[in-house]
């Protein structure tokens, strides 16, 4: 709980800072970028956690990676982030801060689990239903499940709306098991 508060703290600081100096999208960018450099690289990410590794060459490696590819202000986050030693932490506060910015932003994900891609027309049909129901700003994620035996499902946060040919199945299962219809001597 602790360090879920430190992130977040951090988090909402890089996220006022930016919106006062008006380049939060840049930023959300460049949280991206940080954040899937830190889960791809695996060089990297043993670079940051490295407690051998002194700050002064963490932000001259730092300087080089990034320094003329983000923002001014993602930069300085990031060297400041260093100094509090931090670094350890970065991932999630990228996480925390992306989080933040779509939440601020009155963005929502929504994964669209189908057995095959669906084409753009399907997509936008659902993303404008879901918006309309949401009153948010819909990003949706494709995700192929070939093992679904056809329909789809819709994930937002906790939230699953299964409407697969599966799941109707094991409805029509549960009624049968109940069998309503069947008249008590």
């Amino acid at each position: 709980m602790q360090n879920t508060r430190v992130y977040n703290r951090y988090a909402k600081a890089l996220l006022e800072t930016a919106i006062e100096m008006n380049c939060e999208e840049r930023v959300f960018t460049d949280m991206q970028r940080i954040l899937l450099s830190i889960m791809l690289n695996r060089e990297f990410r043993r670079f940051l956690h490295n407690p051998t590794i002194s700050v002064h060459h963490k932000t001259t490696i730092i300087s080089e990676m990034f320094e003329t590819s983000v923002d001014k202000l993602t930069f300085n986050f990031l060297v400041l982030i260093l100094k509090k030693r931090r670094e350890l932490n970065l991932e999630e506060i990228a996480t925390a801060y992306i989080r933040k910015h779509r939440e601020y932003k009155g963005i929502e994900i929504a994964r669209l689990l189908t057995p095959t891609e669906m084409d753009d027309d399907f997509k936008n049909r659902i993303i404008a239903m879901l918006e309309k129901q949401t009153g948010k700003t819909i990003e949706l994620i494709n995700i192929e499940v070939p093992e679904l035996l056809g329909g789809f499902a819709i994930q937002i946060e906790d939230l699953l709306f299964d409407y697969s040919v599966e799941s109707r199945i094991r409805q029509l299962q549960q009624q049968f098991k109940k069998n309503v219809y069947r008249t008590k001597l």
